[in-house]
């Protein structure tokens, strides 16, 4: 979908903008402003091409084909997001904003 699309799409609030974050090799979580919770995608399909941080726009599926997601898989689920936040990497800071701070600092 053209990226003008999808955005028309959203303001209209047919789809819905968010940050993807990946749980295990096929499930993944969106983070939408405005949501009370995650919106949880199950498997390679749903998930598209995108990759973990890449911004995405979701269509939701109707609730009759919502599922829930049981306690065990759950739990699962959260330990692999707990540990991939653990592995990322700190930015790096900019050598002109690192320059800035020791100025700042003198």
């Amino acid at each position: 979908m053209p990226k003008e699309e999808a955005e028309a799409l959203i303001a209209e609030g047919t789809l819905y903008q968010g940050r993807l974050r990946v749980a295990g090799q096929t499930h993944a979580f969106v983070t939408v402003e405005g949501f009370r919770r995650d919106v949880f995608i199950s498997g390679h399909r749903d998930r598209n091409r995108a990759w973990p941080d890449d911004i995405v726009a979701i269509r939701l599926k109707p609730p009759s084909k919502w599922r829930p997601i049981s306690e065990r898989q759950l739990k699962r689920l959260a330990i692999h997001l707990e540990k991939q936040t653990r592995q990322q990497p700190q930015p790096q800071q900019s050598k002109a904003a690192a320059q800035a701070d020791r100025e700042d600092q003198v």
